[in-house]
């Protein structure tokens, strides 16, 4: 199965503006990191949410990941995805069928992408005053679910 096959179209934009941000900070591949920024940049949808209430935003986020290259010639080709990368969307699709969606949207990218975060680099997450579980609560309290 492709990675973004049941990716909704906002989520494929979020992937591509993970890449941009990627290619900003001169990085070889694609890591969960560029993706928690794009979702962040972006501002809508349940992962946005998530990080407002939980008072983490973009600027935040940039500050802990590596400098972005001041000028930066737009890409002619994506980044390839990391394998923590790869790891995260397949959490992401693992949660959208707990969920019973078939989707993967926001709200299940952003669950994959701190749980892969958690496991390789903690002190990002650390420094953002999040943790897995503190995002997975909140993200199925705006859904409607327990956890």
């Amino acid at each position: 199965m492709n990675l973004t096959e049941r990716m909704t179209d906002r989520s494929r934009s979020i992937l591509a503006m993970a890449d941009r941000e990627a290619w900003k900070r001169a990085a070889i591949a694609i890591e969960p990191s560029h993706l928690l920024l794009a979702l962040a940049i972006e501002g809508k949808g349940v992962a946005a949410n998530v990080l407002r209430i939980r008072g983490v935003n973009a600027e935040r986020i940039a500050a802990e990941l590596p400098t972005a290259l001041p000028s930066v010639i737009e890409p002619d080709h994506p980044l390839p995805l990391a394998d923590s990368m790869v790891r995260a969307i397949d959490i992401a699709r693992d949660q959208c069928l707990k969920l019973g969606h078939n989707y993967i949207g926001t709200e299940h990218l952003i669950l994959g992408v701190v749980a892969v975060i958690e496991q390789e680099t903690p002190s990002l997450l650390c420094q953002l005053g999040l943790s897995a579980d503190v995002i997975l609560r909140e993200t199925y309290s705006l859904l409607g679910h327990l956890s």
